[in-house]
């Protein structure tokens, strides 16, 4: 989510920043909200700031993200191999 959030291909940066905020909420600390953003729609520096602010998120906690996404990924390993069964 944050990877994509953070590519210029996935979109211009109010949809980008849009698209975090929505799954935020999913998050216990998230750096922005919909609240946080939604006065400033139309002020790219303001947009850049929370891309800023979604980047320093994604580098303090990648390390955490990783582990559990590999932790996940051993889970849905094993449904994948009852659902060959």
């Amino acid at each position: 989510m944050t990877e994509k959030t953070l590519d210029p291909a996935s979109g211009d940066d109010w949809a980008r920043v849009y698209y975090f905020s929505f799954l935020a909420p999913l998050l216990e600390e998230p750096p922005i909200t919909y609240e946080g953003i939604k006065d400033h729609v139309q002020d790219s520096a303001e947009l850049k700031k929370d891309l800023q602010k979604i980047q320093n998120w994604y580098t303090a906690h990648k390390s955490e993200l990783e582990k559990a996404s590999s932790e996940e990924e051993k889970e849905l390993d094993k449904v994948r191999e009852l659902l060959r069964k």
